[in-house]
């Protein structure tokens, strides 16, 4: 859940409030405050070799905001699942400074540096497109499908030492790869690991640097702390072979399959808060309910996204669609009420899809679930509310939600696997 994320549920709660139900008086509800870390994290992260969290967690209405001191410095995650991000990331640069500290890289470095190259590398350095990840000179070199990083490295000596658009995509395509081995995101806007991905890519495509220098280092003890499926490599997989160009070719023929207008379609492709990881994971998912109505309106209010945070929170939500059409019941209509997901399943179940990393019982939280009760607690059309969420709800959130007869399933993202 984002800064911004929760400012869209407020927006919605706010309207709601004017048709709410309930009779809850202020005294009644529960107050907002800190919380302790030790309490919400496992233990591995909690702490480890190369990062550590600060006890005070500050929880603003729905979100958890973390501080995580690191050898690379101290970085604040906005929410649970950006988060688990910044730890891979964390761990993903400790693996990555084992290779730079090796004197292969420091010999490959040195040969590249003797390249004639030095147009392709000033286009991996700056400035960094803020949706991509990639450098915007070579945001527009990404046209082709990528390759996989051995055919770089067959017979020896680069066969792009004398072209740098060549290089150039030759380097993002090891990049793509290597941050799908380390288990982050290539498109992450943290500009350390930007950085570091750079360097190394051009030591091993420019400076012949050995590929399995890079690797060796890959495995991190960190990685199996999170929940990975055969879908979720898969996409994994599929973002780390394909270049944005391509991966928005596949997009946007996957929409228009579902019918959404080619309008509709441009302006959630051109949004600057989604890369083409979330814009790949939101297509894929939404393509599972096949069939569903209503999916054209989910696409709308993605657009009301303003950052990267919102990004992942409405890429989440639609991640929950998809794995309540596979795991309950399948999906044949999405929709939307301000900016929360609602799926209407054929099992007559209406899904409620937050989501978040607490909920407590609030004035807004109170809006929000009388508003839901009166639209479906007594439609003979529906045979039960379902609430997921993705972190956990107070005792008194959970009573609440009972006792309007609705069904919760906490920490829902270990049942279905989202994509952080």
């Amino acid at each position: 859940m984002s800064w911004n994320a929760p400012r869209l549920l407020l927006a919605t709660a706010l309207v709601l409030q004017v048709c709410a139900t309930g009779t809850a008086t202020a005294q009644d509800y529960e107050p907002t405050g800190h919380r302790s870390a030790k309490e919400i994290l496992p233990a591995p992260l909690l702490s480890g070799p190369y990062h550590h969290v600060d006890e005070k967690v500050v929880n603003l209405t729905y979100q958890n905001i973390y501080t995580v001191q690191s050898e690379f410095g101290t970085f604040r995650a906005d929410n649970d699942p950006m988060l688990r991000r910044l730890i891979r990331e964390i761990y993903a640069l400790a693996e990555m400074r084992k290779v730079t500290d090796s004197d292969a890289f420091t010999k490959a470095a040195k040969d590249a540096a003797k390249a004639p190259l030095q147009v392709g590398y000033s286009l991996l350095t700056d400035p960094v497109d803020t949706v991509s990840g990639i450098p915007e000179g070579a945001f527009a070199l990404m046209s082709r499908t990528g390759t996989s990083i051995g055919t770089f490295f067959a017979g020896g000596k680069s066969d792009y030492e004398d072209d740098s658009v060549k290089a150039v995509l030759a380097v993002s395509s090891f990049k793509r790869e290597y941050a799908n081995r380390l288990g982050i995101d290539v498109y992450t806007r943290n500009k350390h690991v930007q950085e570091e991905l750079n360097r190394i890519g051009w030591a091993a495509v420019v400076g012949n640097m050995a590929p399995s220098v890079a690797f060796a280092a890959v495995g991190g003890g960190i990685a199996g702390t999170f929940k990975t499926t055969s879908y979720t490599q898969k996409l994994n997989n599929l973002i780390a072979e394909l270049p944005p160009p391509e991966l928005r070719k596949r997009n946007e023929a996957s929409l228009k399959a579902m019918g959404l207008s080619v309008n509709l379609i441009k302006r959630f492709l051109d949004h600057k808060s989604y890369s083409p990881r979330h814009e790949t994971v939101i297509v894929e998912s939404l393509a599972v309910m096949k069939g569903a109505k209503g999916r054209d309106k989910w696409i709308t209010a993605l657009l009301n996204a303003s950052s990267e945070l919102d990004a992942l929170f409405f890429q989440q939500a639609t991640e929950m669609m998809a794995g309540y059409h596979q795991s309950v019941s399948p999906v044949v209509e999405v929709t939307v009420r301000g900016a929360i997901p609602i799926v209407h399943a054929q099992d007559r179940s209406v899904g409620v899809m937050l989501p978040i990393d607490y909920g407590r019982w609030t004035r807004i939280s109170a809006s929000m679930v009388d508003d839901i009760a009166g639209i479906y607690g007594k439609r003979p059309d529906t045979a039960r509310v379902v609430v997921w969420v993705t972190g956990t709800l107070s005792a008194r959130l959970k009573s609440e939600l009972g006792r309007r007869g609705f069904v919760v399933t906490e920490e829902a993202d270990q049942k279905i696997a989202l994509m952080d």
